[in-house]
């Protein structure tokens, strides 16, 4: 079931926070929807496209970073946490010219997983 919330979540841009710690910039779609975490260094995937298998959508997680590489990699740390299987990368882009980029991704668990 991919929910309609993630709409409201994409719409709420923070404009804050460095790290990959869960932070006010981490949206859960369903507060009362929790995970297992795993270990901090879990395998994640990285998807550019929403998977054809069926999964839950678990947070939006953004930064709004400084870090000339940063990729959606960097919330790997983040999505063990939420217990998620991988991310989808919803935005991925420098924001204004200090060249800071604003990356954001939906974590979710993989339905068969659960």
């Amino acid at each position: 079931m991919r929910s309609s919330k993630s709409a409201l979540a994409a719409a709420a841009l923070a404009l804050a926070a460095v790290g990959c710690t869960t932070g006010p910039e981490d949206r859960p779609v369903d507060p009362d929807v929790k995970f297992p975490p795993k270990p901090k260094d879990c395998k994640i995937e990285v998807l550019r496209e929403r998977p054809k298998r069926d999964y839950v959508e678990i947070a939006e997680i953004q930064r709004l970073v400084t870090t000339p590489n940063a990729s959606p990699e960097m919330f790997r740390e983040t999505a063990c946490g939420l217990g998620a299987d991988a991310v989808i990368v919803l935005r991925d882009f420098v924001t204004n010219q200090l060249e800071q980029k604003l990356i954001a991704v939906m974590a979710i668990k993989y339905r068969d997983e659960l």
